[in-house]
């Protein structure tokens, strides 16, 4: 059997395994419900710069850089970097400020022998936040690149100024001022200056979603009796806010159960018996009584309940004994890599990825097989994978997915690439994509899962 045909063989079998899976379970913020990422940007940007000019008044003219803050990037908090990796966690890209760190100078702190011989900065590093480093894990978070940008340009001017070296302990003092800032403006649904601005004009920041996936949605749990359940981090209060609008006042009969507040990726990595779910007798609980402590959930749009926390075992469970299985087939959707993706693979989920920038007309995509077309100059490569060329990117970071090392001619993926063919089985631009691939009967090596990405790992 060929290369190709293998590649198709596996595109056949993720698709049936997609189309007959028991229960598919949705994030909702930038994965069920799609954001305008530019106008959330700049609300989340003010929400942080508020209370960030009053402690460090020389921010207050920072604005977002739409093309310096991409998904992806991560902050080193002890050095004040930004940086860019690669599949191996080398950092191929940093930015001290608006100037790029030397190759040199970035071997010497995280490359270099002794560094690695003793314990590289990153050895540990695995997508998750910690103390030394902060991913850009979503769009909520890329905002705070510009912040971090500005704030180091400005104690590099200062240290030049000075003739003093830069004091780096003013990293630790910005990041507990942005944690308060987030507290501050994203924990209080009533007063929130977040919360206040999305209630007083939905339509700037979300999307309405299709009847294309509404129709699905209901077809799929009328006709094939799956369960589609939707598990996010938001609070209760900001769940109704968003769903209402984006699906309309009647959008629970899309769901057989809702649980907000999940705190993932802790829900697919909690024992049974440590997260147990709460009862919400509302979406905006305010009594003692709006909640009740259960060991378990109910499914089905009858129930006037939703449910908060609680963890994918009891969850499971729950869907075992519904099903009268001894196990059950479960997708995942979501957007965030680390809570959305690659936790739900570790408990054996189906998983499918919402990338965004896998629609970027300057990205150069290896992660997928594309269809030919005349315009399109497209070849493949020698793993049978499609590699499309679209020239020079007009970014500052360069592609999500690839790297290309001109001196060497080697094309690498990047960190989040890698995690991509580890975790996701499908990634996607959108859910509305994920309907065009649900309906999808064509397989060959010519015209085959567009637009769609299949995510080849192990082995591929």
């Amino acid at each position: 059997m060929s290369k190709i045909e293998e590649i198709i063989n596996t595109e056949i079998k993720l698709h049936q395994q997609f189309k007959n899976v028991n229960v598919i379970g949705f994030d909702m913020d930038m994965a069920i419900v799609r954001y305008n990422n530019n106008e959330i940007a700049i609300l989340i940007y003010e929400c942080v710069l508020d209370h960030l000019v009053t402690v460090f008044p020389f921010l207050k003219d920072s604005k977002v850089d739409f093309s310096f803050s991409k998904r992806g990037l991560v902050i080193d908090l002890e050095l004040g970097l930004i940086l860019k990796l690669d599949n191996k966690k080398r950092v191929i890209k940093a930015f001290r400020g608006k100037s790029i760190v030397p190759k040199e100078e970035l071997d010497s702190i995280y490359h270099d022998e002794k560094v690695i011989g003793s314990e590289s900065p990153l050895k540990d590093y695995d997508g998750s936040n910690s103390a030394r480093f902060f991913t850009m894990i979503s769009f909520f978070e890329t905002p705070i690149t510009s912040i971090i940008r500005d704030f180091m340009e400005y104690q590099n001017s200062e240290s030049i100024r000075l003739g003093k070296p830069i004091d780096y302990s003013t990293f630790k003092q910005l990041g507990k001022e942005i944690s308060i800032s987030f507290a501050k403006h994203f924990n209080d649904f009533t007063t929130g200056h977040y919360y206040s601005s999305f209630k007083k004009d939905p339509s700037k920041y979300i999307y309405k979603v299709s009847n294309q996936l509404k129709n699905w949605l209901m077809e799929i749990r009328s006709k094939n009796n799956t369960k589609v359940i939707l598990i996010t981090n938001s609070k209760s209060e900001y769940c109704h806010c968003v769903m209402e609008y984006s699906f309309g006042e009647n959008f629970r009969d899309y769901f057989d159960c809702i649980i907000v507040d999940a705190k993932k990726p802790e829900f697919f990595k909690s024992d049974i018996n440590s997260k147990p779910f709460t009862k919400l007798m509302t979406f905006y609980p305010k009594e003692k009584s709006d909640h009740i402590q259960c060991s378990n959930i109910e499914l089905g749009v009858s129930h006037d309940t939703i449910f908060k926390g609680g963890n994918i075992h009891l969850l499971l469970n729950k869907l075992k004994d519904h099903f009268k299985k001894d196990q059950i087939s479960f997708c995942y959707v979501g957007d965030n890599l680390i809570g959305d993706v690659v936790a739900p693979k570790q408990v054996k989920l189906m998983t499918v990825a919402i990338i965004e920038e896998i629609q970027d007309p300057d990205e150069i995509i290896i992660l997928k097989r594309e269809k030919n077309t005349k315009n399109q100059e497209v070849q493949v490569n020698s793993e049978g994978l499609v590699e499309r060329s679209t020239g020079e990117t007009n970014y500052v970071w360069g592609s999500f997915f690839h790297i290309h090392n001109d001196h060497e001619n080697l094309s690498i993926d990047t960190f989040w690439s890698s995690i991509l063919r580890d975790n996701a089985d499908i990634v996607v631009y959108g859910v509305d994509t994920l309907v065009e691939y649900y309906y999808q009967d064509k397989f060959d090596n010519k015209d085959t899962l567009s637009p769609c990405a299949v995510v080849y790992g192990q082995g591929y």
